[in-house]
């Protein structure tokens, strides 16, 4: 009996992406709006958004006290003790 692992793909099936990394993964610890979170290494800011289900629409996220732009979200990873708080702004009038 021949066993086929099928692996999604973070473009294809994101949240399944994510499952599957976090079994191969190596975790860290990070403190995410005030609480220790465990996520692999080597994650950026939009993968903690994505696995975490954090809303990321109207959201500003500040990584060790520094403004994060939305377009560097992908981009940035994260290190082991890092503070990630994700703020999320409420319009109103």
């Amino acid at each position: 009996m021949n066993l086929i692992w099928v692996i999604p793909t973070k473009e294809s099936e994101p949240e399944a992406y994510l499952r599957v990394s976090f079994l191969f993964w190596r975790l860290m610890l990070i403190r995410l709006n005030g609480a220790i979170e465990e996520v692999p290494e080597n994650a950026t800011v939009r993968d903690v958004m994505t696995g975490k289900k954090l809303p990321e629409e109207m959201a500003v996220v500040a990584l060790n006290d520094e403004v994060i732009r939305r377009d560097n979200w992908p981009s940035v990873r994260l290190k082991a003790d890092d503070r990630m708080e994700v703020i999320r702004v409420i319009g109103g009038g």
